[in-house]
């Protein structure tokens, strides 16, 4: 089952948008263009974003760890050998 939010973007929110692309792009957008395109980003952010559990978190710090580790003896490695 697929559930879809219902954004609404507020007046300010497009203003806001509007200022962001000409400073970004150089180009101004009309309010439709700038409701359209937010619309749109704030979609895609809905799709892709995904929040990190703490398990995620946990991973991510392991990973960490071991990547830390690994470059420190690979460091230690390489000051041994001079």
């Amino acid at each position: 089952m697929l559930l879809y939010l219902v954004i609404h973007l507020k007046d300010k929110d497009i203003f806001a948008f509007q200022t962001l692309y000409k400073k970004h792009f150089g180009v101004e957008i009309s309010n439709q263009q700038a409701l359209e395109n937010g619309l749109k980003l704030l979609r895609l952010m809905e799709i892709v974003y995904k929040p990190m559990t703490l398990e995620d978190l946990d991973a991510v710090r392991v990973r960490q760890k071991v990547l830390l580790t690994l470059k420190l003896r690979t460091v230690a490695g390489k000051r041994s050998k001079q």
